[in-house]
């Protein structure tokens, strides 16, 4: 499922960027807009998840739409926050307290809310920290990549 649906999602992802560019949004108001499309992509996640269909005579059970269009809001969302902020994060210079602070937020989050997030299955069990769990994960392998770059013997 995962392939067909990272195609829908590139493509739906296109297609946002250019209305962003379209309409000249700043990238506060880029990140305001993939906010309420990640909103909307959590809201309305198991819409489309296990619904009894009848074909032939046969009770199944729909597992989302085809491409997993269902989740393309959210994993779109994610995928394009990245491409928005890619300034600021080629300027960010990683150091040893940036990383320290996102290990402590990743595992902070992670003990004390553990929450899941699981696309096959339509799991997004909280909004806020599971959305803080994925950033600042992202953001950990992001600083210990940019410490890395630094370390002669690694570069």
């Amino acid at each position: 499922w995962y392939l067909p649906h990272f195609w829908v999602a590139t493509l739906f992802a296109w297609f946002m960027l250019r209305v962003i560019q379209r309409l000249g949004l700043s990238l506060a108001a880029s990140c305001v807009l993939l906010a309420v499309q990640l909103g909307l992509g959590i809201l309305f996640l198991k819409t489309f998840w296990q619904i009894p269909v009848e074909f032939g005579g046969e009770q199944y059970l729909l597992p989302g739409l085809p491409f997993s269009l269902d989740i393309t809001l959210i994993s779109s969302a994610h995928f394009m926050f990245g491409y928005v902020l890619r300034v600021v994060l080629r300027r960010h210079q990683s150091s040893l307290l940036t990383l320290c602070i996102a290990l402590a937020v990743t595992t902070a989050s992670f003990l004390y809310y553990p929450r899941v997030v699981d696309m096959a299955q339509r799991r997004y069990d909280h909004w806020f920290w599971a959305t803080v769990q994925a950033v600042s994960g992202v953001y950990l392998c992001w600083a210990l990549s940019g410490l890395m770059m630094k370390i002669d013997w690694l570069g």
